[in-house]
């Protein structure tokens, strides 16, 4: 906490320039950096703390720039050199640099002391060559192998095409401060040579090996280098089962009966200890984008030479993104039983619409209302967490399977019901703000417990905005772009963002009720922070699929090549085999001796295509029904846009009744400091929060 400190003389100082200096451009930095020793004092930090941020924005420019920078590091002086925190290298071709020598990456860690975060990422030459001569020993040192470290406390080293096993292991081993690192889509780091180097990083806090190939054998030996270091873990597109899962949970994972303070600190003071675990603290590491501000604090100029994230305890993993593989259920499941996470993105698992006899994921809807509620501000799943209801036997079985015979959810459930129904401070219900509260906890759904391990109970018919009144961010993954009239999810949607705004409103009025809060002009900022305390939701995020407008009947060759290739042992003939696939020629095309309009040859054909390329419900309702009859086209609807047209108009009607009813001393009045929704004012399904669609590209 001492770098985010000013020192005594800074906050007693009245010289504007160091504000100043940040916006002014850098031929001009230059020029008054040469005026006196004073002037140089003050803007030479803002030259040689980030030099890249100077070299302008055209790639000639930037790389002409780099290299000169590089050339001149000899003949600068040390305390200049010492203040560079931050290199940046664009990726680019070897000829814009100068086709640098093996041994440029050792004179930039060499000549930049005081360099704390290093981004490479997709550069050709942070290659086999450069990283291996950073074992090599100086002229002067008579040691066979350098043992020099260096203090790179964030290294970015994504997509790099020429490094290799034994590179990014003797790297790595020559930082031995990094807190965070990002090897994604670097292949060479998923061999066991380079993640046991990571049992070396004692500080490593950040830790993302997207894309790399990793298997469940390869987190089981993960998991046991890192142990309970690691806070952000990144595993996504890789190829792993709930087995991975089960090795994280038992080595990366706090267990529950252990608290922070308890554990490993790295020798921290008592002092630092009780700042580390204070609640501001608390917060910061809560935060989804944890490791876009862990960068953001290690690259500034670190004051004594160590940051206060150095010395937070270690408490195993509390955010973890491993979307995109190939994971079920109960993986998902027992995750959020962890109750540790803060940030969790499962994305799209087994689901009921592509497996109809297995669970959901709209079976995660209990444990998202019991164990991962106080905890989770960040998650990420398939829409049927919102779009569809959890059926009772799926629920009850996911449950035995994924808690622990000792937790009594019965008590659990009533304690969080009982809460929930409590407002802050005591209101008499001849009061209209006390009527409003009332009303407003109405509108919850009444079943929220769970099935009892041994006995029945009633489940989460569906996932209320109350049940996850710490979450920040809600991503809704493989959400179609086009779906049938009388399908239920778009009702689901804006009834879950109707069931938002009635929160907010709740929150907002439960706040107002709030006598500890402190009087007099503080008073609307501290009703905001605790009606955000009571209802964090602020943004919902929806990741639209495109789909077809009509349901395509897939031909026999998508289903061939998905299961089985010929294999005829010959490369030539299984070519052949692949390329005459969909070659149906001889059945009355163009270059057939039959003619097109010959009912004879044409009925059997058409009889043939119909049978083998019927759909699985058209089988299915075939086999019901008998004869179907003549089959009629639904008619389907665009998501996005139905959505939009329903938050418009809501909008319209929220702006309509703030001109039509302006806010008078009757109703609560609603301070610029403070912006709330008012009783006055509000509109049921007006909710303020941000509804974000990202639109994926159409699955190949």
């Amino acid at each position: 906490m001492e770098d985010d400190l000013p020192s005594y003389e800074s906050a007693t100082a009245r010289d504007a320039w160091p504000i100043i200096a940040q916006y002014v451009p850098s031929s001009d930095l230059c020029a008054a950096s040469r005026v006196c020793q004073r002037w140089h004092r003050l803007f030479t930090p803002f030259l040689w703390g980030d030099p890249a941020s100077h070299f302008g924005t055209e790639n000639d420019a930037v790389y002409v720039a780099l290299t000169r920078f590089r050339k001149i590091l000899k003949y600068a002086r040390l305390e200049v050199r010492m203040l560079t925190h931050t290199l940046y290298l664009p990726p680019a071709l070897l000829a814009f640099y100068g086709d640098p020598r093996p041994g440029w990456l050792k004179e930039i860690l060499v000549y930049l002391p005081g360099l704390q975060t290093l981004m490479v990422s997709k550069v050709p030459f942070f290659d086999h060559n450069a990283m291996t001569a950073l074992k090599f020993p100086d002229r002067h040192d008579r040691a066979p192998i350098s043992t020099a470290t260096y203090g790179i406390r964030v290294l970015l080293a994504e997509q790099e095409p020429n490094t290799t096993t034994q590179g990014l292991s003797t790297a790595l081993l020559r930082f031995p401060d990094l807190v965070y690192l990002d090897l994604s889509y670097t292949k060479p780091a998923r061999y066991h040579s380079v993640l046991s180097a990571l049992s070396q990083l004692g500080n490593l806090q950040v830790l993302k090996l997207r894309g790399i190939g990793l298997k469940d054998d390869d987190v089981e030996f993960l998991a046991n280098a890192v142990g309970i270091r690691v806070r952000f873990l990144d595993l996504r597109n890789n190829m792993l089962t709930d087995v991975a899962v089960r090795s994280l949970l038992q080595n990366s994972f706090l267990p529950r009966e252990s608290s922070p303070t308890v554990q490993d600190t790295g020798g921290m003071s008592d002092a630092v200890s009780r700042s580390a675990l204070s609640s501001s603290i608390a917060n910061y590491v809560r935060r989804p984008d944890l490791d876009e501000q862990f960068i953001k604090l290690l690259s500034r100029p670190l004051v004594l030479g160590r940051s206060w994230i150095e010395e937070l305890p270690h408490v195993g993993i509390t955010h973890l993104f491993i979307a995109d593989n190939q994971l079920t259920v109960k993986g998902a499941a027992s995750l959020l039983e962890s109750t540790t996470l803060h940030a969790l993105d499962i994305g799209t698992v087994e689901t009921a619409s592509s497996t109809p006899r297995g669970p959901g994921a709209e079976t995660l809807i209990p444990i998202l209302g019991t164990s991962a509620k106080d905890n989770l501000t960040y998650f990420s799943a398939h829409h049927a967490v919102i779009t569809a209801g959890a059926p009772l036997k799926d629920s009850s079985q996911l449950v035995r399977d994924s808690v622990s015979p000792g937790c009594d959810i019965s008590g659990t459930s009533a304690k969080m019901a009982d809460s929930m129904q409590q407002c802050s401070s005591p209101i008499p219900r001849e009061d209209p703000r006390g009527q409003k509260i009332q009303d407003l906890l109405a509108k919850r759904p009444q079943n929220r417990t769970i099935p009892l391990r041994y006995g029945r109970g009633v489940h989460f018919c569906r996932l209320h905005p109350s049940n996850i009144p710490h979450l920040e961010t809600l991503i809704l993954t493989d959400v179609p772009s086009h779906i049938p009239a009388d399908s239920p999810v778009l009702d689901h949607l804006i009834r879950f963002i109707t069931a938002c705004s009635n929160e907010a409103l709740l929150a907002t009025l439960r706040a107002k009720t709030d006598y500890s809060l402190p009087p007099g002009r503080l008073r609307h900022q501290a009703e905001r922070q605790r009606a955000q305390s009571l209802f964090a939701l602020r943004r919902l995020v929806l990741e639209v699929t495109p789909v077809s407008t009509a349901t395509r009947l897939s031909s026999w060759k998508q289903a061939v090549s998905q299961n089985e290739t010929p294999d005829m042992g010959d490369r030539d003939v299984d070519n052949l085999c692949l390329a005459g696939m969909d070659d149906f020629s001889f059945f009355a095309g163009p270059e057939s001796d039959f003619p097109e309009d010959d009912p004879e040859s044409s009925l059997p054909i058409a009889a043939l295509n119909e049978v083998s390329l019927m759909s699985v419900d058209d089988e299915l309702n075939t086999s019901r029904m008998g004869n179907p009859g003549p089959q009629t086209e639904v008619a389907e609807i665009d998501l996005v846009a139905g959505l939009s047209d329903f938050r418009c108009r809501k909008k319209a009607e929220y702006e309509k009744l703030r001109l039509d009813q302006p806010s008078s001393t009757s109703a609560p009045s609603v301070s610029a400091e403070a912006p709330s929704l008012s009783m006055a004012h509000f509109v049921e399904g007006h909710w303020e929060g941000k509804v974000e669609i990202i639109r994926n590209p159409a699955p190949g």
